[in-house]
C-alpha cells in the first residue's frame, strides 16, 4: 500500500504476517522506491547485510511493474 510520494521517491507499507508463539502478528515494514535510480531502500535492510532482497522489497517492484530486478541487486556471488 503507497504511504506517500515526494517526487521521484514513493514510501510503501508492506504487511508481513506471520507466527509467533502459535499466534499471528501483523508487521508492517516501510520501503522507500526511487523511481529515477530504480533503487529500493527498506527498514529490515536485508540486501546491505546480507546481499539478499527480502520479500517487501519485492512486493513494491510487483507493484510497480517492474518485471526484472535492478542489476545493482543481483551480486556477482548469485551469477
Amino acid at each position: 500500500m503507497i504511504v506517500k510520494e515526494e517526487g521521484p521517491t514513493s514510501t510503501y507499507n508492506v504487511q508481513e504476517s506471520m507466527v509467533v508463539c502459535e499466534k499471528m502478528k501483523h508487521v508492517d515494514f516501510v520501503v522507500y522506491f526511487n523511481s529515477t535510480e530504480c533503487e529500493v531502500q527498506y527498514m529490515c535492510r536485508l540486501f546491505e547485510f546480507r546481499g539478499i532482497m527480502c520479500a517487501h522489497s519485492l512486493a513494491v517492484l510487483v507493484r510497480r511493474c517492474i518485471n526484472k530486478v535492478p542489476s545493482k541487486y543481483i551480486l556477482p556471488r548469485w551469477r
